[in-house]
This record gives C-alpha cells, sequence and structure tokens, in this order.
C-alpha cells in the first residue's frame, strides 16, 4: 500500500493576510512585481485553509486580523499572532512577515519566541518596501527580525523576554549565548537550522549534508554549548527550545545578519 506523502511547500508562493483590501492589494502587487506567485485571505479562519491546501513557502501577515470572514478585527487582539503560531504548528518550516499599523506590538512576538518559534519577522506599515523582501530572507534563514520605529525597543524586547526565562532557563541560555561564537561555521548553521524546529532530517536536508552527520553536529554543539547537561541536571528542560532562546536573543543582539 502506498504511503501518503505531504506535498512540498512552494517558496515562491506567498500568502498574503489582511483585511485592509487596499492594502493587501498592495502587498499583493509589490510581491508579484518580484517574481512571487500570491494567495489572499482577508481573516485568520480562511487564511489557515487556504495555508493547509496550497502550500505556501512563507507568509505576510497583519497582526490584527478578523477572526471569521464573519468577524470585525478587535484592536485589542493579536488574531494574526494567534494565526502565526497555528501555522508554525501545520509548517515549522513556514517563514512569516508580521505587520503592524502600530508600533507597539512587537511584544507580541514574545509569545511566540517562549515557545520556540522561530523565521518570523516583524515590520511596520508604511516601512520602505525592500525591507518586506528583506523580511521575508531572514524569516526563510530562521531568524527573527523586528524593524520598528522606536530604536530601543529592541533592548527593551530582549529584557523582556530575558525576565520571562525561569532560573534555570536563564542559566543555560546565557551560556549558550556567550559560547555560540565558538561553534564552527557549520555547526552554527546547523543550530540555526534545529532552533527553527527542524528535525535532524529536516537539518539534514536543508544543509544538503547525510543525517549521520546532522546527528554528530548537533551532538557536538549541545556539548559545546553545555545544553547536554540539561538532560541530566534540569530534566523538564528542552534542550531544542533552550537552543531556540539562545538563538532569538542572538538575533536580537543581531549576530550573524547584515544591516
Amino acid at each position: 500500500m502506498a504511503t501518503k506523502t505531504t506535498p512540498l511547500a512552494d517558496p515562491a508562493l506567498i500568502l498574503v493576510v489582511d483585511d485592509d483590501d487596499f492594502f493587501r492589494e498592495g502587498v499583493v502587487s509589490f510581491l508579484r512585481r518580484n517574481d512571487l506567485t500570491t494567495l489572499e485571505a482577508a481573516d485568520a479562519e480562511s487564511a489557515y485553509a487556504l495555508a493547509v491546501q496550497h502550500r505556501p513557502g512563507a507568509a505576510v501577515v497583519d497582526i490584527m486580523l478578523p477572526e471569521r470572514p464573519d468577524t470585525p478585527a478587535r484592536r485589542d487582539q493579536n488574531q494574526g499572532i494567534d494565526l502565526v503560531r497555528r501555522l508554525k504548528r501545520a509548517d515549522p518550516t513556514l517563514a512569516v512577515v508580521v505587520l503592524s499599523a502600530f508600533g507597539d506590538r512587537s511584544e507580541a512576538l514574545l509569545r511566540l519566541a517562549l515557545e520556540g518559534v522561530r523565521g518570523v519577522a516583524y515590520l511596520v506599515k508604511g516601512c520602505p518596501a525592500r525591507l518586506l523582501l528583506q523580511g521575508l530572507e531572514e524569516a526563510r534563514a530562521g531568524h527573527i527580525m523586528i524593524k520598528t520605529t522606536d530604536p530601543g525597543e529592541m533592548a527593551e524586547l530582549a529584557e523582556k523576554l530575558w525576565s520571562h526565562l525561569t532560573p534555570p532557563e536563564r542559566e543555560y541560555v546565557r551560556r549558550a549565548v556567550e559560547l555560540f561564537p565558538m561553534l564552527t561555521e557549520r555547526e552554527q548553521a546547523v543550530a540555526l537550522e534545529l532552533a527553527h524546529a527542524q528535525t535532524v532530517e529536516g537539518v539534514a536536508v536543508a544543509l544538503n549534508i547525510a543525517v549521520t552527520t546532522a546527528e554528530k553536529h548537533i551532538h557536538h554543539l549541545y556539548a559545546k554549548l553545555g545544553l547536554d547537561e540539561a538532560d541530566q541536571q534540569q530534566p523538564p528542560l528542552r534542550k531544542s527550545l533552550l537552543l531556540a532562546k539562545a538563538c532569538w536573543l542572538l538575533d536580537m543582539l543581531g549576530y550573524g545578519q547584515a544591516g
């Protein structure tokens, strides 16, 4: 009996989700001029259904969305973040750019970061169009990119993330951040892929290496970052989630990113 396989995501297909028709059409037009194809939705429910059916490689999501076609968007809710969480649960490799008309919503991404979600960019509406392409590129690479109108917001966000970590998490994450530059270039690439919620097999495919080679790199990087000790000393903590949080802090500090 043949096994049913899940279709691969289309890297050139972008799902654009915004209930503002004028703004959504503007984003769609810009993406198409850059040789990308698009799907459109105006609410979270319809967007999720399209993503499951068509498997886009990326999504551009307004942070404030109606939950369903027959409901209005609520300014006091971040329905777009809930949609991103669902989309990432269905496909952890999906690249997502979150857009907001308000410059004070980036803290909502902390909820995702604390869950280990990566591959997300945050932009304020009205930013230069080139930043949208940059955000898609960074998200595809598994990074977290935040561009706001407030230069000090990144530092504040990092402090808030740190305050949400438990004391045991802080010790492991702090050490991993400090030791990350000691990893080889290949080990850093493996760490970023793994932190992007990839499986060992996914890491191997993404970096074009054998699964056994990926396993060796993962074993070595966990040891070098001191995360392998969590299994014995703090069993409730997951090494992969600790790694993801360390990489999130590195992203906010601008490690390995240009501009």
